[in-house]
């Protein structure tokens, strides 16, 4: 069984994925619909808080927009947590929003190597799919 954190993590990563895209619209309004289960929430200021998280992506450069999107994903992951803990029942309903954007996700990806010489790297991003990782040593 999945838990609620994997979920409410996978969802959150998912939404902010999707903002600035095709698919910003009507995953926006899914969640808001979520948030709202039961009368406990206002949509329009669950649209509002959903709008100014994608404003805030657009708004900045490129180079610091996975930062962003990063922090931001954890932010919408507490909201959403808190959400389950209220409303369990919707877990399901947010698997099936996750499903729907991993499925329309573009399946290319553009691949760089890099060849470092060091005692450490520290590496840091957001991984959107499906990834492989190899390790090629300096004798192959």
């Amino acid at each position: 069984m999945v838990s609620d954190e994997w979920i409410a993590a996978a969802a959150a990563s998912s939404l902010m994925s999707a903002a600035a895209t095709q698919t910003w619209e009507p995953v926006r309004r899914q969640i808001a619909a979520l948030f709202t289960h039961g009368g406990d929430r206002d949509e329009g200021s669950i649209l509002r808080r959903l709008d100014e998280s994608a404003s805030d992506l657009e708004a900045i450069s490129a180079d610091q927009r996975d930062r962003a999107r990063l922090r931001l994903a954890a932010d919408w992951q507490v909201r959403i947590r808190d959400l389950l803990d209220t409303h369990p029942d919707l877990a399901g309903h947010l698997r099936d929003i996750i499903d729907e954007l991993r499925s329309s996700e573009p399946r290319h990806w553009n691949v760089t190597a890099v060849t470092v010489h060091a005692q450490s790297v520290v590496q840091y991003g957001a991984v959107y799919g499906d990834v492989r990782v190899t390790q090629q040593t300096e004798a192959e």
